[in-house]
């Protein structure tokens, strides 16, 4: 295990006066070929900064407030500024760690492919000639029974390039910001104050690697401490699992760890230790150790052990150990540490955790907090963790670069998988092999993308929850992959690598994918297979999505080579902000600078709004993943089927609940019958279940909800497609005028009771506000005729007539750039019942946003009660997880505030929608003969629209002067709107739709929403409901 530093040979030659003319030459953050220097090689992180690990006497964290000096150009900088002389009493003050942007130093800039310094045609390794630098400094006093120690120092993470002085004396440089770098400070210390200092560049070579899909801050992220060992100590260790024997279960297993620990000698004297390791179950071994002056010794242990409990992500098993270093029978250094054993394989075209082939239920995770942008505490990551498994997810991407120490700790606790990735993605570069192209394949960074991947691995490889290595996204292949493979091969036993651009080169042990859909998913599970297929992103998460996502899972819990894969993202980008007048939202790309480089919302894309509130799709995430799935036989028995790999399920709950067909006042479900059943599932395996029979009533609707821990699936038990239609005998007072002009029903009152308002009655509605996904595929330009037709509603036809004692007003539309007629009748009955009846021709065009009706009732219809999918947004293509039944709410709770409006708090399968007033009175809308969908809102259907806005388009600025052409941009391009742009009204809109197109969510640029999920108007549509007025 012995490794000689190549970077601390550097900065001894760099450092001295032969060489000093060449190393200006060759400044390090301006040099691609030198990527470090003065540090320790990367290991084991033996301590925390609060002295997790290790003996807290010897650790003193560096966190908090530091002198700051910073300007928007080096050429400002002074080298007395990092002198051990200088006074910077005079300086501001910044907080460490936290990034520069969010507190006043430079702007904050958002890009997803290109480099926020020159995201137009990149020429590595060259940076703008104007470059900004902050110097931080700190005074240190080391104790005093620290003298006769080594003391180091832990920068968990800054941005770009960083170099260490101290008592004004250069330590080192690193510009992997995501990475530790550690540095012996010993040699420059002095007695008492010391006085430590930091130059950090915004941009070096660095960033060329680092054009990954998020905020493009600067500073230093993470935390930062010193800590001391003896002057001869335990550098490293490094614990490998090998397991021979499984049991068939997959719970335990029988072999031996290879236990490597290196130990260094500091001091000038030789050095006799006794090493020992061993852990709780007082497995362990002990050895007498020589170690020459100034020199490592690498001592091997084979520790055996019989059916240990092996780590799984549904059974986090962990053992605590220890590693001693003694020295005349005293003990001198001692590392606790936890570890476990578990077995990770690829068989054939599987991956096998512990014998079985596992579903990687995952999503992918960037460091970021609404208020802090990159820096995230270890309270909020295990906030984040906790909520992944109350959501049944198992896995994640660190995506895409290695998190802190205290993450895969947390991961190894509660159990998650963890896919560790190397801080490398030059997505700027793009793909092609030639010069000039994917930085993978060019030699000037071949030592850039060997650091990162050995910082990576040296750091992170004793973490049982690390299940494979992934080497970067979206950086090309070429060599330097091709060698930082066979590397990270060479050196780890036991885990995959993958390589998400290795496509299916040998490079990569596992398919890696990005964003297919189900249809592209089917093919490879018909197709035969040389390895697993786990996507590395997919299910692109941004704003109102994640449709479709059931049907991308019944293909993969089929498919035994498709592996799941992590959805993109966890978290929403959006930085909290504020209007001057105190209205609060998230910014995004372009919100900070004038004419910065941006691409806008697109860094929203997670499952969790920026205030960590779940976005509604994630229940349906958490539905699709739960790993208790009971489904119908088709003979009136179910099977309970267990997606888990390792746990058994001892119980299920089941409720048979009826609710009235027709609407009351009253109207409720009601538990008929309900039960805990004890059960014995075992792991990978189906159970078969009957229901106790019930005697069913004549008008309830029947359903049996099953429940288990994180999983519920709903049956209907009887026919579920009619329900009556409550009949008023009562004749009233009705008001009902419609405009022959324009259709518009522009009175509707009953018994004085005004129904309608914002002179907006009832009238045709087409058109939705565009979510991110229709404006990525290009809808909102293609569907603009039926956003015409909506606003024009200009009939070619009205017609009265009086059938049966009711008035019957039939408005005609025709819609000829579309080839189509849509014909509204309302049905008028003394008792002011309103039957509303649409049917609309086939068009020439094949979908439509939406159909239905909409109009505007006064504010105080501000309450709810419906009989449909709930309580939480859904749509066609997303409601799996909504079960039918009786809810009710305010209007106001049915928005969602995504960071950028739009279309939102939609339902679906509705019988029967009552929208009362705080006075009493209200209208009743019941389907007949199909179930509607609705909206109900204090805001209309332009509120949310990004075209309707007076704010400026999401101009991308990747080009000197962009011409800005509003022309090109129109309902292509969204506008740089917010949820401070969104205030409610003095109204309630209400929509009611045969149906809504599904938000779709393969990906953001270019997927369509499934042809089953979309409003085909090739086709005639129908809607038909009644107005019931009280």
């Amino acid at each position: 295990m012995k490794r000689i530093s190549i970077s601390l040979a550097i900065i001894v030659c760099w450092l001295s006066s032969s060489l000093w003319v060449s190393a200006q030459q060759g400044v390090p953050h301006l040099t691609a070929e030198i990527v470090e220097l003065g540090k320790v090689p990367s290991r084991t992180q033996l301590a925390g900064a609060q002295g997790e690990k290790y003996d807290s006497h010897f650790v003193m964290s560096l966190n908090g407030e530091w002198d700051f000096w910073w300007s928007v150009s080096d050429a400002d900088y002074k080298d007395e500024y990092v002198s051990e002389k200088f006074n910077s009493s005079e300086w501001e003050h910044i907080s460490v760690p936290a990034n520069w942007e969010l507190n006043g130093y430079g702007t904050a800039i958002y890009t997803n492919h290109g480099y926020e310094f020159k995201p137009y045609k990149p020429q590595p390794p060259f940076l703008p000639e104007k470059n900004a630098v902050g110097v931080y400094r700190k005074t240190i006093t080391i104790p005093s029974d620290w003298k006769e120690r080594e003391v180091y120092l832990n920068i968990g993470g800054a941005k770009s390039g960083c170099y260490v002085y101290l008592n004004g004396q250069l330590v080192g440089y690193n510009e992997d910001s995501k990475n530790t770098a550690e540095y012996d400070l010993t040699p420059y210390l002095h007695e008492g104050d010391n006085q430590l200092a930091l130059k950090i560049y915004r941009w070096s070579t660095g960033s060329y690697l680092e054009c990954q899909d998020f905020w493009r801050l600067s500073g230093i992220e993470r935390d930062v401490y010193i800590f001391a060992q003896p002057k001869v100590h335990i550098f490293d260790y490094t614990l490998t699992p090998i397991v021979e024997q499984l049991a068939s279960d997959g719970l335990t297993g029988t072999g031996y760890f290879e236990v490597e620990v290196l130990l260094q000698n500091n001091s000038h004297a030789n050095a006799l230790m006794t090493l020992s390791f061993g852990d709780d179950l007082a497995m362990g071994g002990e050895k007498q150790v020589a170690i020459a002056p100034n020199s490592q010794s690498t001592q091997v242990f084979h520790i055996p052990f019989q059916d240990w409990k092996l780590w799984s992500a549904e059974i986090p098993n962990l053992y605590d150990g220890a590693i001693s270093l003694l020295q005349e029978g005293k003990e001198t250094e001692r590392l606790t540490f936890r570890f476990a054993p578990r077995k990770v394989e690829i068989v054939g075209n599987q991956l096998l955790v512990n014998g079985k082939a596992i579903k990687i239920k995952g999503v992918n995770l960037h460091e970021h907090n609404q208020y802090t942008g990159h820096v995230v505490s270890r309270e909020q990551t295990e906030a984040d963790i906790k909520l992944m498994k109350q959501h049944n997810f198992n896995a994640v991407r660190c995506s895409h670069y290695p998190q802190p120490a205290y993450f895969y700790e947390l991961c190894d606790e509660y159990g998650i998988y963890v896919c560790d990735e190397a801080n490398i993605e030059s997505h700027g570069m793009y793909y092609n092999l030639k010069k000039g192209g994917t930085l993978g394949n060019d030699l000037r960074f071949y030592n850039a993308h060997m650091a990162r991947v050995k910082n990576m691995y040296w750091r992170n490889k004793n973490y049982p929850c690390i299940i494979f290595w992934s080497m970067g996204n979206e950086a090309g292949n070429g060599y330097n992959f091709y060698e930082t493979f066979l590397y990270l091969k060479g050196l780890d036993k036991v885990r995959p690598v993958q390589h998400e651009r290795a496509i299916l080169e040998w490079n990569t042990e596992i398919y890696c994918p990005q964003y297919p859909s189900a249809f592209r998913m089917a093919e490879w599970a018909s197709q035969p297979t040389d390895r697993p297929y786990i996507l590395s992103e997919y299910a692109h998460a941004m704003g109102n999505s994640t449709g479709n996502f059931k049907d991308l899972w019944d293909v993969m819990y089929a498919a035994p080579n498709l592996q799941g894969g992590f959805i993109w993202d966890w978290v929403d980008q959006g930085i909290y902000q504020e209007k001057a007048d105190g209205r609060p939202f998230w910014a995004y790309g372009g919100d900070f600078g004038v004419n910065a480089p941006s691409d806008g919302n697109f860094l929203c894309n997670g499952v969790l709004g920026p205030d960590r509130v779940p976005h509604p799709a994630m229940n349906e995430i958490k539905h699709i993943y739960q790993n208790l799935w009971i489904e119908p036989n088709g003979d009136g028995t179910y099977r309970a089927i267990n997606r888990n790999y390792f746990k058994s399920i001892d119980y299920y709950k089941y409720e048979i609940v009826s609710i009235p067909q027709s609407y009351s006042k009253v109207a409720k479900a009601k538990v008929v019958k309900s039960g805990k059943v004890n059960v014995s599932i075992p792991a990978d395996d189906t159970l078969m279940i009957t229901l106790p029979q019930i005697k069913m009533q004549k008008g309830y609707d029947y359903y049996v909800n099953f429940s288990g821990e994180g999983s519920w699936n709903q049956y209907a038990l009887s026919d579920v497609s009619e329900w009556p239609i409550p009949q008023p005998t009562n004749k009233a007072n009705v008001n009902f005028v419609i405009n022959p002009q324009t259709g518009i029903v522009e009175q509707y009152s009953v018994n004085g009771v005004n129904y309608l308002t914002d002179a907006f009655g009832i009238v045709p509605n087409y058109w939705r506000a565009p979510i991110d996904n229709d404006y990525g595929n290009g809808s909102p330009a293609k569907w603009q005729v039926w956003k015409v037709y909506g606003k024009q509603n200009m009939p070619t036809e009205v017609k009265e007539q009086t059938l049966d004692g009711q008035r019957v007003i039939t408005v005609t539309y025709s819609l000829p750039d579309i080839g189509c007629q849509n014909v509204i009748t309302y049905t008028v009955a003394p008792n002011g019942v309103l039957t509303v009846d649409a049917q609309m021709s086939a068009s020439t065009m094949a979908e439509a946003p939406r159909y239905g009706m909409r109009w505007r009732m006064p504010k105080h219809f501000a309450s709810i009660r419906y009989y449909g999918r709930g309580p939480w947004e859904n749509y066609c293509d997303r409601k799996d997880a909504a079960n039918l039944g009786i809810y009710a709410g305010r209007v106001e709770d049915m928005y969602v505030p995504y960071v950028r409006p739009q279309e939102n708090g939609h339902r679906v399968d509705t019988r029967w929608l009552d929208i009362m007033s705080d006075n009493g009175h209200g209208l009743v809308i019941c389907a007949v003969n199909n179930a509607f969908e609705f909206n109900t809102l204090h805001n209309s259907v332009e509120d949310f629209d990004s075209e309707e806005s007076d704010a400026p388009y999401q101009w991308n600025n990747f080009v000197e002067n962009d011409p800005h052409d509003i022309g090109r941009a129109r309902n292509v391009m969204k506008k740089q709107t917010h949820i401070s742009d969104i205030t409610p009204r003095e109204f309630t809109e209400v929509c009611i739709d045969a149906q809504m197109t599904g938000v779709g969510g393969d990906n953001s640029w270019g997927a369509q929403t499934y042809e089953k999920y979309k409003v085909q108007t090739s086709t005639p549509q129908r809607l038909t409901f009644k107005i019931i007025p009280y």
